[in-house]
């Protein structure tokens, strides 16, 4: 698996051998489509924190990778301008996986892991401006991991979630967060929400 954009394109994310298939990592496809969507999608309009100064919802900000696995969200972001990431992940392995990439590719100082189940996140060393969020499908684990982002003040007011869930898990109510943006991508939903309080 490669990073698909930025300083570090083409540079290896170290991934686990997954004989069970639990691990499911967005597809170069996928993350392509996510990341040009955060340069140039019309929902930007609609992020607060975004301002002539500083357009970019990437550049120069703290981004969260729940869910993070192998990392690669939150290392795409950081080879498209991300100044600090936070990577969470209950998986021990993946986890030292994602250690292992950030410091082939020079970034570990800027990096905090967590190992935490994201239905109860403990308070965070600091606040994200961006959250990837792409918990394993159909398994009812959206809603309870987004209320825990929102209760545990992981995101700053205003902030934005990249929620990646299955197609078969409708989601009626976001609350607190609202839904700026909703792509489909094969079996795959891209929700894009932003925190309300």
């Amino acid at each position: 698996m490669r990073i698909t954009g930025g300083k570090f394109k083409n540079r290896e994310v170290f991934s686990p051998q997954d004989k069970d298939g639990a691990l499911r990592p967005t597809s170069s496809k996928t993350r392509q489509a996510v990341f040009n969507l955060l340069k140039h999608g019309k929902f930007l309009s609609q992020v607060d924190f975004l301002t002539e100064e500083q357009p970019d919802i990437l550049n120069g900000r703290v981004v969260a990778d729940i869910f993070c696995g192998t990392g690669i969200m939150a290392f795409e972001a950081c080879s498209r301008g991300a100044t600090r990431l936070l990577l969470v992940d209950k998986n021990q392995q993946t986890l030292e996986l994602a250690q292992k990439t950030a410091k082939k590719i020079g970034i570990f100082d800027i990096c905090t892991f967590v190992r935490a189940n994201a239905t109860t996140l403990p308070a965070p060393v600091t606040q994200a401006d961006l959250i990837f969020f792409d918990p394993p499908y159909n398994k009812g684990l959206v809603a309870p991991s987004l209320e825990s982002i929102a209760k545990n003040r992981w995101l700053k007011s205003g902030g934005v979630v990249i929620c990646e869930h299955s197609q078969q898990e409708k989601i009626v109510d976001f609350s607190p967060f609202e839904l700026l943006d909703q792509r489909s991508y094969g079996h795959s939903l891209i929700s894009i929400l932003k925190l309300t309080y």
